[in-house]
């Protein structure tokens, strides 16, 4: 989910009007969640501003019960922000992460299509929907969402290291190994592009090359159990 601060860009004509304003909505946009709760709640029911910019103070105000893991809370401001402002894809966008938070990876996806209609190079919810198609091993549909984002941002890793693992998943670790490569060239501290390209290589055999990215894993993140587990099944299969 985006930060409260990235969820409610300083747009001057959402500010309410009076000596109050500019504090409300500097602790609304990026207070603790306690005191933008308050904040946001001051200017959703008291402050004398449009429904845009009510929408965008019910987004803050659901990030913060997000942050405070109050999902259903959470749920219901974006829900109605996105009913006072169809036209703005955040609420949408926010809408999708507490749905995708909760497991209701149909509604994320739905919300995710909503923010796609309204922004179709908005290359964050691409990705997130491809990750909610992913979880419902629909990986095509998924891989072609990857495909998208990446026409607007080659070097999202993110969304290449997605991919990776989709393809791994259909079996196709030739082509899931050449994008973790990618990755790799991208951001050389990126751990898991090394875990699931050891994965990759171990499926295909190559023990020696899976070691070898469980060991940067490992380094780059010591407390990933999982490439312990897969580092010593690399060494039984290889003593086979």
């Amino acid at each position: 989910m985006l930060s409260l601060k990235a969820l409610v860009p300083v747009l001057l004509a959402f500010h309410p009007h009076g000596p109050a304003a500019s504090p409300d909505w500097k602790a609304c946009r990026q207070g603790v969640p306690d005191r933008a709760i308050i904040a946001c709640t001051s200017i959703i029911d008291l402050g004398p501003v449009n429904d845009a910019a009510r929408a965008v103070a019910l987004i803050a105000r659901g990030g913060a019960y997000y942050a405070r893991k109050q999902m259903d809370r959470a749920a219901e401001d974006l829900r109605q922000a996105t009913l006072l402002d169809p036209r703005n894809p955040d609420g949408f966008y926010a809408l999708a992460g507490v749905y995708g938070r909760q497991g209701n990876l149909e509604q994320a996806i739905l919300a995710y299509d909503s923010v796609i209609r309204l922004n179709p190079k908005h290359v964050l919810a691409l990705t997130s929907r491809g990750y909610a198609r992913a979880n419902r091993r629909e990986y095509d549909l998924a891989i072609a969402d990857y495909d998208r984002a990446l026409k607007f941002n080659p070097r999202h890793g993110e969304a290449r290291r997605l991919r990776g693992i989709a393809y791994a998943r259909k079996g196709d670790q030739l082509r899931a190994i050449a994008e973790f490569d990618q990755v790799i060239r991208l951001d050389g501290s990126d751990w898991s592009a090394f875990f699931n390209r050891a994965a990759a290589y171990r499926k295909q055999g190559e023990f020696e090359r899976a070691l070898a990215d469980y060991e940067r894993a490992l380094q780059l993140n010591p407390k990933l159990t999982q490439a312990a587990e897969g580092r010593k099944l690399a060494i039984e299969r290889q003593r086979d």
